[in-house]
């Protein structure tokens, strides 16, 4: 008789205290990670940076006429000439802590 023997169930009060927990964990988790996931999203200028690097290739080589620029929705860049050679300024709108300016040095031989 061992098998037949009472388990104590739970209150209607314990069981939706229990499941508002638990959902209230779930929606706490939630939030965060969608809080992560928008910043980086948000803060994803890999497009910006590749830009510059083949600007600064392609500037570097020659291969494109200066006095250059360029606008997009993200970014302004803009290759000029001066004395001491060609200057890359550029202007990543959505975060403008990752303005740049950088001089390139032509390939003299």
């Amino acid at each position: 008789m061992a098998l037949l023997k009472k388990i104590k169930g739970a209150t209607l009060v314990e069981t939706l205290v229990a499941s508002s927990l638990i959902v209230l964990v779930f929606l706490i988790a939630s939030l965060s990670f969608n809080n992560i996931f928008q910043g980086v999203a948000k803060n994803n200028d890999r497009n910006y940076q590749n830009r510059i690097t083949e600007l600064t290739y392609l500037s570097y080589h020659k291969k494109i006429k200066t006095p250059f620029e360029e606008e997009t929705p993200q970014w302004t860049i803009t290759i000029m000439e001066s004395p001491r050679g060609l200057i890359l300024e550029s202007t990543y709108k959505p975060n403008p802590a990752k303005d740049l300016e950088k001089n390139i040095t032509p390939n003299e031989k």
